[in-house]
């Protein structure tokens, strides 16, 4: 499970940093990955930029639970950190994290030329049989082949 967070920051602005923190859990780190961990704006930058949490945890958590984060940014002129926004991610039991079993053997190359291709596959599986896994990547592969006839 990963969630996208949209950082729209002005111009004209001292330098600032940006990060995500959950107010409500102190083990905040343990559980979600930030990418990036801090979003940094040099002095006069604006733009726009985008932050991924994604839950790390492998337990099942029964019942969902929903997580209050929230985006703080800090300018080195003042020194004090600053409310920017707020969401909220919910984290069910299909949010466990699974692993990709080995690559499938490719299968027969097409013959729909000129573009013949062949393709393999992969599978997400859980932990346990009693829960939905997600796994990152995709679960199949292609690459050109030799076109036949």
């Amino acid at each position: 499970m990963e969630h996208h967070v949209d950082i729209d920051h002005p111009q004209n602005q001292p330098e600032t940093v940006y990060t995500i923190l959950d107010i409500l859990d102190q083990d905040f780190q343990k559980r979600w990955r930030l990418e990036p961990f801090t979003e940094t704006f040099k002095e006069n930058e604006g733009g726009k930029r985008q932050m991924r949490i994604s839950y790390i945890d492998n337990t099942v958590v029964e019942p969902p639970r929903t997580y209050l984060m929230v985006i703080k940014r800090m300018s080195t002129c003042e020194g004090i950190q600053r409310y920017y926004n707020h969401f909220s991610v919910k984290v069910i039991n299909d949010d466990v994290i699974g692993h990709w079993s080995e690559w499938g053997a490719w299968g027969e190359c097409s013959t729909v030329q000129p573009f013949c291709s062949r393709e393999r596959e992969r599978t997400c599986t859980a932990p346990s049989a009693l829960y939905n896994a997600y796994c990152h990547g995709l679960p199949s592969e292609t690459e050109p082949c030799e076109c036949s006839g």
